[in-house]
């Protein structure tokens, strides 16, 4: 493994100078990984030296950020001052999308006489390390044990105040447990007192918090490259939909042994009513998981759901179930933001994969529909008389 490297390439909701904005939510990118370029000179992205390649693209606080390792130096010879330039802050990264974009005229979210060009849809195939990239917000470091995620984070415009002020609320709005334990010397205990679970955890990236961007821009799936495809789609689009497949396995498997372990920690009233039904839906996620296997395997890859493989390739946002033995209304409220998880994660396939396999697609739709709805009898638990949930 190379150097490794960090940070934020795609702001989100902000404008250039020039007029350009990326609506978030809205990215996609080419199967991982995918190349880091270099050109030190002015004069855009022409020129331009492969010295690393990402492996992870995924959503994260302003926008979204990558990570990925540098290639070999001996092999390379930019790649020194590439890394040398990006610790300098001399240069930044700057997308590289392919030509299936659409952008619409909106309003500038600060000059009302003015418009911009919102990228309502965009694909990343690379990214391209330049001395004047066109957002200012974007940053890129190297991975040092010494350097803080803070510093990372500030770059792309996050207001740390919280973060002294209120720890937990600032992680749990960032999906940053990780460094709320490397910061505070560990992660926040449980409240003993009434088990209370701690939030959960939602893809981050959307203008509604409360339907969270598809997130499928997370690490690459492990499918490996299909070896024969049914029949009009191709090598090349079946490997694509059964990587896309694949990553939805992981998430399926995840899902399905957290609503076992809520199955059997479940206490209180109602019980024995939510216990069963947590059952069902531990029935349901693997029926789902057994549907994307098969899948991937009739797109001629080889589907994987080890326990190792399904920690490696999560993504951005999840954690262990960790609410233990506690009532039914926090098991629920936990559980209720891990089917707002899995169903953001179908979305997201269900629009990666249109127009390049409609049966998948079909598959797809059909778990969106019976999750959804799976989701409202949860929820049925959790309302009150006005229509909000507890």
């Amino acid at each position: 493994m190379g150097v490794r490297f960090k940070g934020l390439i795609a702001p989100t909701d902000v404008p250039t100078g020039d007029g350009r904005m990326f609506k978030a939510g809205a990215g996609r990118h080419r199967p991982l990984p995918i190349p880091l370029m270099a050109q030190p000179q002015s004069g855009g992205h022409a020129g331009a030296t492969p010295v690393a390649m990402m492996d992870k693209i995924y959503p994260g606080p302003g926008g979204y950020w990558a990570e990925g390792d540098f290639l070999d130096p001996t092999m390379v010879p930019e790649v020194p001052k590439a890394m040398y330039m990006m610790q300098k802050k001399a240069v930044g990264p700057s997308v590289d999308l392919d030509r299936d974009y659409t952008v619409q005229a909106m309003p500038h979210p600060t000059r009302p006489d003015k418009k911009v060009g919102m990228f309502t849809e965009f694909n990343i195939i690379g990214a391209t390390l330049v001395p004047m990239p066109a957002f200012y917000q974007v940053h890129m470091c190297l991975v040092d044990p010494n350097e803080q995620e803070k510093s990372l984070l500030a770059s792309a415009g996050v207001d740390f105040s919280q973060f002294f002020t209120d720890p937990e609320a600032f992680a749990n709005e960032f999906g940053m447990e990780e460094l709320l334990g490397d910061m505070l010397g560990g992660p926040p205990a449980p409240d003993a007192a009434d088990g209370a679970p701690a939030m959960p955890i939602v893809i981050l990236g959307s203008d509604d918090a409360s339907a969270p961007a598809p997130s499928i821009l997370g690490p690459s799936a492990a499918a490996g490259v299909s070896k024969f495809a049914p029949a009009q789609m191709g090598l090349e689009g079946a490997t694509t939909v059964a990587s896309i497949l694949q990553k939805l396995l992981f998430c399926h498997t995840d899902f399905f042994l957290a609503l076992k372990h809520a199955h059997w920690n479940v206490v209180g009233d109602d019980f024995i009513s939510v216990h069963r039904l947590i059952d069902e839906w531990a029935d349901m996620a693997e029926g789902m998981a057994d549907d994307c296997a098969e899948r991937v395997a009739t797109l001629g890859a080889s589907p994987t759901d080890c326990a190792a493989a399904i920690v490696a390739n999560r993504p951005a946002g999840y954690a262990d179930y960790t609410l233990g033995k506690s009532d039914t209304q926090n098991h629920l409220r936990m559980l209720d933001g891990l089917f707002t998880n899995l169903a953001t994660e179908i979305r997201g396939a269900i629009t990666a994969t249109q127009g390049m396999d409609p049966i998948s697609q079909n598959m797809l739709l059909g778990h969106g529909e019976k999750l959804e709805h799976q989701q409202w009898f949860l929820r049925a638990h959790l309302e009150n008389n006005a229509g909000e949930l507890s």
